[in-house]
């Protein structure tokens, strides 16, 4: 039942052992992690009610579950730590649980994320589902499944999310193999920077000295370019990169971008760019590739998820949604997002943003008349019925009507 609870390490056909623990300790695969729960904790996450008859949602801020989302889950994780986590655990283990603690009316008091090591699930005949779950102390209990919020990664059989580390394990293996025998390369100098050879025999001893004596005048950065003399015509012989060292470089390098394919991240968002001849206007389209294959994935992954999970058909059915905030992306563009506003408002066709939309973004607050729609004729607002409505002064009385 616990077998996995260490990380269930499995052997690749390099020889390393691979899990999510081990696979952190690779550059790429920690990089791509934080990327990607980057991406999805550091947007806003709020809980929305839009009813029925209105094409305006609002924040439902009076709900008790909107600050457990927005703000803190429980009492010492903010939102941003949780869904971090979160992350984490789906991308490496392919599935997250968090125990909800709920009073006797169904209300959700917290939200308490588990390490998914200590989580069995189980699926019964009639698809009722259990969770065990065992503390700290060892001990273990079940709880039935409207206790648990759990998130599964693409899914094979619809229980459980695909353990993506251990079907990546042949290239994250590779890489760790790749790692390893290059610190080994390093720590044990195998690699001399040349050879240094003179005519007859020399015992032990004059090697010692000799050695000892190049690297007092010519060793260390104080000594470069300095004119080396040596007696018994010795002569120095550079040893350089042969084309196995510059292949083991490459290998490294194309370990890379087999892990960035599995983990669905470009690779110049963790700063590796495999073209060099990348410019502004192509790295700006790697950046925006990045939001709409890998953010936003994630987002209507966990918004979905929470929609089922965290609230209840009734609320559903009222209009409560859960969002992630996605024009936070916008706030590092100005120039983009006043584009991007200025389209919403209705500058070049009908518009599906109100100024009080927009400027809720930005925390300012309402203005008088914000709520209208528009449509580019004159920048007229729209009424309820979907009409024009022609904001023109009342027209002056004349004298006899």
């Amino acid at each position: 039942m616990w077998a996995n609870f260490f990380g269930g390490y499995r052997t690749s056909k390099s020889g390393v052992a691979v899990n999510w623990r081990s696979a952190l300790s690779v550059t790429t695969v920690l990089a791509c992690a934080r990327v990607r729960a980057d991406g999805h904790a550091t947007v806003p996450w709020k809980l929305y009610h839009k009813p029925e008859g209105s094409n305006v949602p609002t924040e439902a801020r009076t709900h008790p579950l909107y600050d457990l989302m927005a703000t803190a889950p429980n009492e010492w994780m903010t939102s941003l730590e949780f869904r971090e986590t979160q992350s984490f655990h789906v991308d490496l283990a392919g599935r997250s649980y968090a125990f909800l603690n709920k009073l006797p009316n169904g209300r959700i008091l917290e939200m308490i994320l588990l390490d998914p090591a200590r989580v069995a699930f189980k699926q019964h005949p009639d698809y009722s589902r259990t969770y065990t779950l065992q503390g700290l102390d060892g001990t273990t209990q079940t709880v039935s499944g409207d206790k648990i919020w759990h998130v599964k990664g693409p899914s094979w059989d619809t229980v459980e999310g695909l353990d993506i580390v251990r079907f990546a394990s042949e290239a994250i293996g590779l890489a760790l193999a790749a790692e390893e025998s290059h610190a080994s390369f390093h720590r044990n100098g195998v690699m001399p920077s040349g050879i240094l050879s003179v005519e007859g025999n020399v015992n032990e001893a004059g090697l010692i000295r000799l050695a000892a004596w190049v690297r007092r005048h010519f060793g260390g950065a104080d000594n470069v370019g300095k004119l080396m003399a040596v007696d018994r015509n010795a002569k120095f012989l550079p040893v350089r990169m042969n084309g196995v060292d510059s292949q083991h470089l490459e290998t490294r390098k194309f370990q890379v971008e087999r892990i960035c394919e599995v983990m669905r991240t470009m690779p110049i968002m963790i700063g590796f760019s495999g073209d060099k001849n990348a410019t502004f206007a192509s790295a700006s389209e790697m950046f925006l590739a990045h939001l709409v294959h890998t953010v936003r994935p994630i987002h209507r992954r966990f918004e979905a998820s929470a929609d089922l999970f965290l609230l209840t058909k009734e609320e559903r059915a009222k209009g409560f949604y859960t969002g992630f905030v996605d024009q936070e992306f916008l706030r590092a563009n100005a120039k983009d997002r006043a584009e991007y506003n200025k389209s919403a408002l209705g500058g070049s066709s009908p518009g599906w943003r109100t100024p009080n939309q927009i400027r809720a973004d930005d925390e300012e607050p309402p203005i008088p008349g914000g709520d209208y729609l528009y449509v580019p004729a004159n920048m007229v607002a729209i009424g309820a019925d979907g009409k024009p409505i022609f904001l023109t002064a009342p027209k002056a009385p004349v004298a006899g009507e």
